[in-house]
């Protein structure tokens, strides 16, 4: 493989919030729903809590005014207090649903416990794809190449992360968190410790929580690398992407074009490289999500106008083309 990190990270970052590594698509539309509905309802709550607040100031200054006004023997307006009380009681009950969510949302299975029905069992002795030592053996020869900044050197770790134990994923953390102990100034060393730290979403599966934390700590180390060099488009190209992959109703999500449009004023002063496709992939993927289908047609087709047969370029506008089409054509 010879793209850079951000082909993998591409990938793994599309499934922090739905889910690291799952593969049965009925777990991922029910996890999409339950996720959707859990927000909506978080947003609603705090909606009816600031109401809520609004009407008992409300009902403070009616119940002063009509003092006032029964005083100098004036007609005195209603007052609704029963709005409140009936706001009070759908908010213990939506409270009450949230919870719910949450633990329902916790409890989706997997990939490692939901299979086709005629896959056969592995044996109980299956390793990792590679194992410990082996891992150990590459990365030793990766360091170097990492520390001196060699983007595929940094890509190759990174997926040596991905596909090895977590003993090793373990390792490579604490060398990447040791490296910037040592290096605090050094760039790089924010870059590659964010990169491996994405390989850390498989073992937070049905950690929503842990998830969240662990991508807030990503975005953290990218937002340092940028404090350290500005013009750093390794780490800008990795933040945006990260942006868009995040859920629509997150801060993070809604903000995602200020790095695109970012990433996209320094590819312009850049030789160009096939990896800036996935800053066009990613723009697309984030305007489809909105559902703002022709902005995300003209930032794709933008992105083919520069390289014709980039192949996800080419998959993210079928599915913009497929979102397009109305259902049952």
């Amino acid at each position: 493989m010879n793209r850079v990190i951000f082909s993998v990270s591409l990938v793994l970052l599309a499934a922090v919030f739905a889910g690291c590594n799952r593969t049965d698509p009925q777990s991922d539309a029910r996890l999409n729903t339950v996720t959707t509905e859990l927000a909506e309802i978080h947003q609603h709550n705090l909606d009816l809590t600031s109401e809520m607040v609004k009407l008992k100031d409300e009902v403070a200054v009616l119940r002063a005014r009509n003092a006032t006004l029964q005083a100098s023997s004036e007609s005195k307006p209603s007052i609704d207090t029963g709005r409140a009380d009936a706001l009070q009681a759908e908010i213990l009950a939506l409270t009450k649903r949230v919870s719910e969510l949450e633990k329902q949302l916790a409890s989706q299975p997997s990939a490692s416990t939901s299979k086709p029905v005629d896959a056969e069992p592995k044996p109980a002795d299956d390793k990792p794809a590679n194992d410990t030592a082996a891992a150990d053996r590459q990365s030793e020869a990766l360091w170097p190449l990492v520390k001196s900044g060699d983007k595929k050197a940094m890509n190759d770790l990174s997926e040596l992360a991905n596909s090895s134990s977590k003993e090793f994923r373990d390792k490579v953390i604490k060398q990447a968190r040791d490296w910037v102990k040592d290096e605090p100034e050094s760039k790089q060393a924010r870059l590659t410790l964010a990169s491996v730290l994405v390989s850390r979403f498989q073992d937070l599966r049905s950690e929503p929580m842990k998830q969240g934390a662990l991508a807030g700590e990503i975005i953290t180390e990218i937002d340092k690398a940028l404090a350290i060099d500005p013009d750093y488009y390794e780490a800008r190209h990795f933040l945006a992407i990260m942006k868009a992959n995040y859920p629509t109703f997150a801060p993070e999500f809604k903000t995602a074009n200020v790095d695109l449009d970012k990433a996209l004023e320094m590819q312009a002063q850049m030789p160009w490289e096939e990896t800036f496709c996935e800053i066009y992939v990613a723009y697309s993927m984030w305007f489809r999500k909105q559902g703002k289908l022709d902005d995300a047609l003209a930032k794709v087709n933008a992105g083919l106008e520069k390289s014709s047969q980039d192949a996800g370029l080419l998959a993210e506008k079928e599915a913009v083309l497929a979102a397009q089409t109305p259902q049952g054509d």
